[in-house]
């Protein structure tokens, strides 16, 4: 058995499923509705709904150097993945080996392993060397082995597809509206909270909660931002600072959150940011008081969007 059919065989499930395959990474509003169209697919065959989702970017092993920031981590895609419906979470490294095999043998490892009754999957997809398996090889192949492939449109956004590099582009520039509508949610990161140089509480009054972020994991452009902090299963409101703090000289890139109305030690413990607007750039100050000013701005313009927002439900 080679290395890929171990791995498939870790995860067989008690009775026949239809799957798909892929990174999916964010599951955005495509990745849903691709994985909606699975779940009702695998319901009226009375199967489970599979995933086989790479753990590593395929694009890292077949162009090295390439570096990919991911919108999800493991842990939220699968989350994610559950809240759909997906019965069956199958996480694979893509590697070398995984390249070099062909279409047909790959399908064969998927009827063997995961008992694939089915496959869904978007019109541009392909799998087995070379990309071989495209759309309509894996057709005719289901004719021949005894499995459905079912191609689902690919959700578009102002004429192009919604995609994860989309929703990348849109972070660079702190354009959270469009993050918002690609993702069908607002965008969120998590991390442990570290100390940091103590300047908000001591210097500034302001209290921050200095996280630490996985470096894999793609942020928005440097700037401050209205968000919503999750700590415990508690929601509070939050001012967030992400970049260099120009006022301050050599200061190091860190993402830091005034939790508003929180009067709690956090250290060591993780909190949950979803990022709701850009408030503004980031801005050097001439004097201390200055940049404490802007920050109480900030802080009222935080409380007005969440206020705002609660009267439009």
């Amino acid at each position: 058995m080679n290395l890929l059919g171990q791995e498939l065989h870790k995860y067989r499930p008690a009775k026949d499923a239809y799957l798909s395959i892929g990174v999916f990474d964010g599951v955005h509003k495509g990745h849903r509705h691709l994985l909606e169209v699975l779940a009702n697919q695998s319901n009226t065959n009375g199967v489970l709904t599979g995933v086989v989702t790479f753990i590593n970017h395929p694009r890292e092993v077949l162009n090295p150097g390439f570096s990919q920031s991911w919108l999800t981590t493991a842990e939220e895609k699968y989350h994610l993945m559950k809240e759909v419906g997906i019965d069956l979470i199958v996480p694979i490294a893509f590697t070398k080996e995984t390249s070099r095999i062909r279409a047909n043998q790959f399908t064969d490892l998927l009827q063997k392993h995961l008992r694939m009754r089915g496959l869904v999957v978007g019109p541009d997809f392909a799998l087995g060397q070379n990309r071989e398996g495209d759309v309509n090889f894996l057709s005719s192949l289901g004719k021949e082995k005894g499995f459905d492939v079912k191609v689902v449109n690919l959700q578009q956004t102002t004429n192009r597809p919604i995609s994860s590099s989309l929703i990348r582009e849109a972070l660079l520039t702190g354009d959270l509206v469009t993050v918002f509508q690609l993702l069908g949610r607002n965008y969120s990161v998590s991390g442990k909270v570290v100390a940091g140089d103590g300047r908000g509480a001591t210097v500034l009054g302001y209290p921050t909660a200095n996280l630490e972020i996985p470096q894999y994991k793609a942020i928005p452009k440097d700037g401050i931002y209205a968000a919503m902090a999750t700590i415990d299963g508690q929601h509070y409101q939050a001012t967030v600072s992400l970049g260099i703090q120009p006022t301050f000289p050599n200061s190091p890139h860190k993402l830091e959150a005034f939790i508003l109305d929180l009067n709690a030690n956090i250290y060591g413990r993780t909190v949950g940011l979803e990022f709701i607007e850009r408030l503004r750039d980031e801005l050097t100050f001439p004097t201390k008081k200055g940049l404490i000013s802007q920050i109480e701005k900030d802080v009222i313009h935080t409380r007005r969007i969440f206020t705002e927002r609660e009267h439009e439900k």
